[in-house]
């Protein structure tokens, strides 16, 4: 009988036969150094995603934790209870009251940053990230310090100039309003960037056409400006909502003490019972992932209809608007922001730090540094600034080596498999870190990774959270390179990692190090993960940072976050001064 070649089909259309030729043709397409280096960062990255996502959800239908049995009980029991339907209504005025301040505050200063002659205008604009730079758990000390409502600086002072009875008030920063002007305060720098931005690369012809026909200032600026900005507007704002309501921080430091309990204080309450009662505690976290996916969405759909293109390929230059004598008005009004928002809080922790028990008085006799011996003494702070430092500079450098894979397969490859990954890797931005917090807990406390009881846990939780973050950082970077760098490189014989070590990561290196910096501050101050997962003997700053406030101990803490600022700042100065050792080595040897 004879034969079949090796090109003969079966039925079907598969070969019934391969020549060696050809298998290894096949498998070298699959076993190269391109898939053997980019198919582990997908498994991983998947892996990080998948397993704390679907035990959020499988948790959330148990009656408990142990018990595999489905049932809706506890998601009717959100509607039902009287508490959590009161907690309910509470983070949504929050989230709404957030929103509006962060309108409030934020417009205001991008109009006067991005479309007048206000002085200092291009200095203003690079400080008015500062908000960022302090982290909101030190941030909310610091209101707690300054508006409490029997001992904060500002109520003790307004009650004696003021001449008011009683021993509280007038301001109240523990309820619902109180919490809501500080958490705006720290998310306005959204509104403002994204206004800011759209309001500078806005052609202002269609403004200054409605001007030479008649039209005054304010009609101009609600019937054209308005409408062209309210892409960027309706995003900032969305945004800070979605943040707000799983925000954990500001909420448990601010809200609490008031009897003010939202959802994410509530997970954390749940969660930290004995026994603890994990499937509320989920099924909260997934009414707020559902908001934040809805909201994104509602975002994306408002902002596709209409048409908001002003940018043509024309030249064009942003009008100017001349406010005369008021425009040290709104360079008053800017500053106040600033001093709201990031001096008068740094002020307020430095002096409290001072005291060996809060008091508004300033009294040099009053002023001790016992905090600070009090805190190099214990071995408690060393160990949580150890595991800080480890942390943050070894999850951000870990976070960066697999964004760099990751960016490459989602720019470069044009199959599923770089969309998937994109659109993967960016689910956990949808889920609020107190949420995240409760499925790590859960996933890592269980085969088929234990990793509860040590720092691995809080290094994957902080991975796992944050790596859109670096994903992003380094995608950005690298469309703006042309791919034919790197297949000269192929071409003479580099493999996928060199190619990736010698090329691509030297041209890239801005948006590598900016991410991987960017990384070491948001890891150095997160806490709604690291309370959740972390275990004694493996506490980081942050954790102490709350336990410490949680224990009443508010100078000590004011301290330790003097502190947590000192040791931020120096990472970030040691970061810059090798990054910039490196980044010469790098451009030297991209050139070599």
């Amino acid at each position: 009988m004879r034969r079949a070649p090796a090109t003969e089909k079966a039925a079907g259309g598969y070969p019934l036969s391969l020549s060696w030729g050809a298998l290894r043709d096949r498998l070298g397409r699959w076993f190269n150094w391109t898939n053997l280096i980019s198919m582990p960062v997908v498994l991983i990255v998947a892996f990080m995603v998948t397993l704390p996502t679907v035990w959020l959800v499988i948790i959330s239908f148990r009656p408990a934790t142990n018990v595999a049995r489905f049932t809706l009980r506890w998601y009717e029991r959100l509607f039902t209870d009287p508490v959590l339907l009161q907690r309910g209504l509470n983070t949504l005025l929050l989230a709404t009251g957030t929103m509006f301040f962060c309108l409030l505050i934020g417009l205001p200063v991008a109009w006067c940053l991005a479309r007048t002659d206000m002085p200092f205008a291009r200095q203003l604009n690079a400080l008015a990230i500062l908000p960022f730079v302090t982290p909101p758990l030190l941030g909310a000390l610091a209101w707690s310090n300054l508006l409490a409502p029997r001992t904060g600086l500002v109520n003790i002072l307004l009650r004696q100039w003021l001449g008011l009875e009683g021993n509280s008030g007038p301001i109240n920063v523990y309820g619902v309003w109180g919490v809501a002007f500080v958490m705006g305060l720290y998310y306005s720098p959204y509104v403002i960037n994204f206004v800011a931005g759209a309001l500078s690369s806005m052609d202002s012809t269609m403004e200054e056409a409605a001007f030479a026909a008649g039209a005054n200032g304010w009609t101009v600026a609600r019937k054209i400006t308005l409408p062209l900005v309210l892409p960027a507007i309706a995003s900032s704002a969305l945004l800070a909502f979605v943040f707000s309501a799983g925000q954990f921080t500001i909420p448990a430091l601010l809200g609490v003490p008031g009897g003010m309990y939202v959802y994410s204080t509530t997970i954390h309450q749940q969660a930290k019972l004995w026994p603890p009662n994990l499937p509320l505690a989920t099924a909260l976290g997934m009414v707020l992932v559902v908001v934040a996916v809805a909201l994104t969405w509602l975002g994306n759909r408002l902002t596709s209809r209409g048409s908001y293109v002003t940018v043509t390929g024309r030249g064009f230059r942003p009008r100017v608007i001349r406010l005369g004598p008021w425009r040290w008005v709104a360079l008053a009004f800017c500053l106040f922001y600033m001093l709201l928002a990031a001096v008068l809080p740094i002020l307020s922790l430095v002096y409290g730090s001072l005291l060996s028990f809060w008091r508004p008085t300033f009294s040099l006799s009053d002023f001790t540094l016992a905090n600070y011996v009090a805190l190099f003494q214990a071995p408690i702070t060393w160990n949580a600034m150890k595991n800080s430092l480890i942390l943050s500079v070894g999850g951000a450098t870990l976070t960066m080596a697999l964004a760099v894979v990751a960016a490459f397969i989602t720019v470069r490859r044009k199959d599923p498999l770089a969309q998937g990954l994109g659109y993967f890797a960016m689910v956990p931005t949808a889920v609020p870190s107190v949420v995240l917090g409760v499925a790590l807990l859960i996933a890592y406390l269980r085969p088929p990774l234990v990793l509860y009881g040590g720092l691995g846990i809080l290094l994957v939780g902080y991975m796992t959270h944050f790596f859109p973050v670096g994903l992003k950082a380094a995608a950005s970077s690298l469309v703006q390179v042309h791919r034919e760098l790197e297949e000269s490189a192929r071409v003479f014989g580099a493999n996928f990692l060199t190619m990736l070590r010698r090329i691509t990561v030297p041209l890239i290196r801005p948006g590598v190090v900016a991410g991987w910096v960017t990384l070491v501050v948001i890891f150095m101050r997160e806490l709604a993960i690291s309370v959740f997962v972390y275990s004694p003997g493996n506490e980081v700053l942050a954790v102490q940072l709350y336990e410490l406030w949680n224990d009443g101990r508010v100078t000590r803490a004011s301290a330790l976050a003097v502190l947590v600022i000192l040791q931020t700042a120096i990472i970030l100065g040691l970061l810059r001064f090798f990054g910039a050792r490196v980044g010469s080595e790098w451009k030297g040897a991209g050139q070599g």
